[in-house]
């Protein structure tokens, strides 16, 4: 059989989006009143029968989209409903919804804060599709659900365990002492351009890797302070945006990290790599 165009359609809440935006034939976003957005997807399916896995892949690359829309503009944005999955014909062109699903197609006024998200939504997907094409990109999007999660966690012990596999999911790679070897990693790639903050880097991390193991191993009374957390979560985020960037292996670049602690011409290199990786946020 010859496979078909379909698409398929979600609301997402909490997305200020312009009328329309379109950058290439697989994606395309309606903003809607209340602060909410039309996501299309675009995709190929042999039969009517294979719409269920077509409407699950895309809700999960939704998912992950919206992720990387949160590591750009601090703003949450969750998935309302899926609204359909339907052939695409010169009846039923892709970016039109059915007018037997009722939702209102009032067109939103183009205000400033829909303006300012446009370049936003645009980096998203830009960021989206190179991870995409990332041959070694599992440990990142791996970090990347972690880190979320825990922004989820109402509770403490959950919030800082989740953090922490994002923590690992980052920066482990063999070796012994975990404790120190994380601790050092973190520090010395965030404190590249700001290295009177090493000291502190690395000592959030070892704190909460100790408290880590207690809540883990079930000592009682382990006191968690939010802000402490919090800060945590912070460089979390900002490492995964400088890994998101980084060309070569994980392997080799953690390498080269746990190297540039001694050697200049080393912590040079690795300089060179950061500031490349952060600009082009």
């Amino acid at each position: 059989m010859v496979p078909e165009d379909w698409q398929v359609v979600f609301v997402v809440q909490g997305l200020r989006a312009p009328d329309e935006l379109k950058l290439d034939d697989s994606i395309l976003i309606k903003g809607t009143i209340h602060d909410s957005a039309q996501i299309f997807f675009r995709g190929s399916i042999i039969d009517e029968d294979d719409k269920d896995r077509l409407f699950d892949a895309m809700r999960k690359k939704l998912g992950k989209i919206l992720q990387i829309y949160g590591l750009i503009s601090n703003f949450h944005a969750s998935v309302n409903s899926g609204l359909s999955a339907r052939k695409i014909t010169s009846e039923s062109p892709f970016g039109v919804v059915g007018t037997s699903i009722g939702l209102s197609m009032i067109p939103v006024v183009m205000d400033d804060q829909r303006k300012e998200h446009e370049p936003l939504l645009i980096k998203t997907l830009e960021k989206n599709a190179l991870m995409e094409t990332r041959a070694h990109s599992g440990f990142i999007l791996n970090a990347i659900d972690y880190y979320h999660r825990s922004l989820g966690d109402t509770n403490r012990e959950e919030k800082l365990i989740d953090s922490m596999i994002c923590l690992e999911s980052l920066f482990s790679g063999g070796g012994g002492e975990l404790r120190l070897r994380y601790s050092l990693r973190m520090a010395h790639l965030l404190g590249v351009l700001q290295k009177e903050k090493i000291p502190e880097l690395f000592n959030n991390v070892y704190s909460l890797y100790d408290k880590r193991n207690k809540v883990v191993h079930g000592v009682e009374g382990v006191k968690l302070d939010d802000k402490e957390i919090w800060k945590f979560q912070k460089n979390l985020k900002e490492s995964i945006k400088i890994f998101i960037h980084i060309e070569t292996s994980k392997d080799k670049f953690l390498k080269l990290l746990d190297e540039s602690v001694y050697d200049v011409k080393k912590r040079r290199n690795l300089e060179q790599i950061v500031t490349q990786s952060i600009s082009k946020w």
